[in-house]
C-alpha cells in the first residue's frame, strides 16, 4: 500500500533513472549547434582529443556528453541519421554497463554506436555481439562508416577466417561478431600452445544484442571443441529449435548424432572426446564491462541480476505508443486455438490487414503453414534457413492482407 503510494508521488527506480539521464540528454542537445560547425577534420579530430584526456586520467563518464554528441554529429554526416533523445537514452544506459529494454523498430543497432565509441577510446577493444553472421558483418559495414569517419578501426569475425585475420579483427578499436564465433576463439586460445597464435586481447567491453535469447535461453547452451581438429566445433544442440536457424557445423554429443547417420542412411563420423567447454552464461562472466539491448528483458530482470548482476532499465518510445495490447485469450483444445486463429486472420484480410503470427517453434509454424495452405490462405513463413531472405521476408510483412508466419524471432535487426 504504502509502495504504492510512494511510487504514484516519486515514480518508479526506473522512472527516477530515466528522469536523471534526461538531464545528460538535455547537455548533449545544448551543445549540437556547436559541434555542427565543425569541419569534417575538426570532428574527426576529437577522437584523438578524448584519447589523450583519457591517458591523462580524465574518465569516461566525464566525456560522455561530447563524445555522445560526436557521434551524433559523424551520425547524421555519414548516415543521414541523427539520433534521437530516446536513443541517447539507451546508449548511456549500456554505457553504464547496464541491458537497455528498447522495443522493436527503435534503432538499437544506431543506438549501439554511443557506447560503443565512447568505450572504444580507452584502446582495449570493444565487442559487439549478435545472434548471426549476415547481422554481424552487416552491422560492422553499416555503423563501420560512422566509426572509420571518427577515425577508429572496425573488425569483424565470420565463420572461415583463419587465424592471422581473426587477429587483425580482434586488434581493431570495435570488433563486431557472434555469440558462438567469440565462445570458440576463447577456446580455440586456451588449447594454444603459443602466445602468438592467440587471438583475442584481454576482455574489455561487451554489447550484447537480442540479450535475453542469449543470456536466459541459450545460457546454459555448452560450446564444444572436440577431437584432435582445431575446427572441430561442436555443441549439444542445434539452440534452432525456436528460430529455425541453420547451424552448420554442430553435431550431437554422446553417440547420437551417429545414431541419427545410421538411421539416415548417410556415412557415419567418427565420435570424438571433449577437448574443451564452455557455456554462454560463464563466458559472458569474464568481461569486466557488459552490457545488453533487446526489446524484451524487464520480464527476466530477476535473472538478468542474479545471474550476471545486470540491471535492465526500460527505455520510451520516440513516439508514445498506440498499439492496444489485449489481455490473453485461453482454449480448451489445440484445436479451438487455432481455428480461432484461422477465424482471425480471415477477418483480418477482409480488412486489408497484415498479419504476423508468432509461434514458439518450428513444428507450431509448419503446423499453422499446412492448415492456412488447406484454408488456401496466401503467406510467408520466416524461420531463418537464409539469413539474406530475412529483411526481404519481413519487408513484404508489411503489405495489406500480408499473412507472415515468424518464430521466436523478434525484429531480427531488419527495417
Amino acid at each position: 500500500m504504502l509502495q504504492s503510494i510512494a511510487q504514484r508521488i516519486f515514480g518508479s527506480a526506473n522512472d527516477r533513472e530515466v528522469k536523471r539521464l534526461q538531464a545528460l540528454v538535455a547537455e548533449i542537445n545544448a551543445i549540437e549547434p556547436e559541434f555542427e560547425k565543425l569541419t569534417d577534420d575538426q570532428l574527426k579530430a576529437r577522437t584523438e582529443e578524448f584519447r589523450k584526456r583519457y591517458a591523462d586520467g580524465e574518465s569516461l563518464d566525464d566525456m560522455m556528453v561530447e563524445a555522445f554528441a560526436t557521434v551524433r554529429e559523424a551520425a547524421k554526416r555519414t548516415l543521414g541519421q541523427r539520433h534521437y533523445d530516446v536513443q541517447l537514452l539507451g546508449g548511456m544506459v549500456l554505457h553504464q554497463g547496464k541491458i537497455s529494454e528498447m522495443r522493436t523498430g527503435e534503432g538499437k543497432t544506431l543506438v549501439s554506436t554511443l557506447p560503443v565509441y565512447l568505450n572504444a577510446i580507452t584502446g582495449k577493444g570493444v565487442h559487439v555481439v549478435t545472434v548471426n553472421d549476415y547481422l554481424a558483418s552487416r552491422d560492422a559495414a553499416w555503423m563501420g562508416v560512422v566509426y572509420e569517419f571518427l577515425g577508429m578501426t572496425v573488425g569483424c569475425i565470420e565463420h572461415g577466417l583463419d587465424n592471422a585475420e581473426r587477429q587483425r579483427a580482434y586488434a581493431c578499436d570495435i570488433t563486431y561478431g557472434t555469440n558462438n564465433e567469440y565462445g570458440f576463439d576463447y577456446l580455440r586460445d586456451n588449447m594454444n600452445f603459443r602466445i602468438d597464435e592467440m587471438v583475442q586481447r584481454e576482455f574489455h567491453y561487451a554489447i550484447v544484442d537480442e540479450v535475453d535469447n542469449i543470456f536466459i535461453d541459450e545460457a546454459r547452451t555448452p560450446l564444444i571443441i572436440s577431437g584432435p581438429a582445431e575446427d572441430a566445433a561442436d555443441t549439444y544442440a542445434s539452440i534452432d529449435k525456436f528460430t529455425g536457424r541453420m547451424m552448420e557445423g554442430r553435431r550431437f554429443s554422446e553417440g547420437l548424432h551417429q545414431a541419427l547417420e545410421a538411421k539416415e542412411g548417410v556415412t557415419v563420423q567418427n565420435e570424438n572426446q571433449t577437448l574443451a567447454s564452455i557455456t554462454f552464461q560463464n563466458y559472458f562472466r569474464l568481461y569486466p564491462k557488459l552490457a545488453g539491448m533487446t526489446g524484451t528483458a524487464m520480464t527476466e530482470a530477476g535473472e538478468f541480476a542474479e545471474i550476471y548482476g545486470l540491471e535492465v532499465v526500460e527505455i520510451p518510445t520516440n513516439v508514445d505508443q498506440v498499439r492496444i495490447d489485449e489481455d490473453d485469450e485461453v482454449y480448451r483444445t489445440a484445436e479451438e486455438k487455432f481455428n480461432a486463429i484461422m477465424e482471425d486472420i480471415r477477418e483480418a484480410q477482409a480488412k486489408n490487414q497484415p498479419v504476423l503470427v508468432g509461434t514458439v517453434s518450428i513444428e507450431k509454424s509448419e503446423l499453422l503453414s499446412e492448415l492456412l495452405k488447406k484454408n488456401n490462405i496466401q503467406h510467408h513463413v520466416l524461420n531463418a534457413r537464409f539469413h539474406e531472405q530475412e529483411a526481404f521476408i519481413i519487408a513484404q510483412a508489411g503489405q495489406p492482407g500480408a499473412v507472415t508466419i515468424a518464430t521466436n524471432m523478434a525484429g531480427r535487426g531488419t527495417d
